[in-house]
């Protein structure tokens, strides 16, 4: 496991304030690190920074690099808002009642600033979990 930089109680303090700012109520840190401990080990690695609570970065611990071996996306910025426009726009199209994942896979793709659904699958699996985290914050 790598090392980490930042101390748990601090990462735990750091991700606690982050999720309050988001879903505008108090959180218990025993909740954050039982619901949130993904995201509070890449903050104690310092590959999320969350210091800009409305621009988070994350930087992927596994990066998607092209055919050629070319780093293509090594960090996530992620947006935190949707308006009623944009959301209107990627459900577009859609039965929500019976495409309910696929809307959830454009939503990820959008707030990760990611153009494309099937680029998803690229991502490692732990960046994924903390990105599904991260994204069901802005939803």
């Amino acid at each position: 496991m790598k090392d980490f930089k930042v101390a748990q109680e601090v990462a735990v303090t750091e991700v606690k304030e982050f999720i309050e700012y988001h879903l505008d109520e108090e959180i218990s840190e025993e909740q954050v690190e039982k619901d949130y401990w993904d995201v509070v080990k890449y903050v104690m690695r310092a590959d999320l920074d969350l210091s800009d609570k409305d621009a988070p970065v994350l930087k992927l611990r596994k990066p998607i690099k092209s055919e050629s071996g070319e780093i293509v996306v090594e960090t996530v910025k992620f947006r935190t808002r949707i308006t009623k426009s944009q959301l209107a726009n990627l459900a577009k199209g859609m039965d929500l009642q019976k495409d309910g994942l696929t809307f959830a896979n454009r939503m990820t793709a959008f707030f990760i600033q990611q153009d494309s659904v099937p680029m998803l699958d690229l991502y490692g699996k732990f960046d994924m979990k903390v990105i599904d985290q991260l994204v069901g914050l802005f939803q």
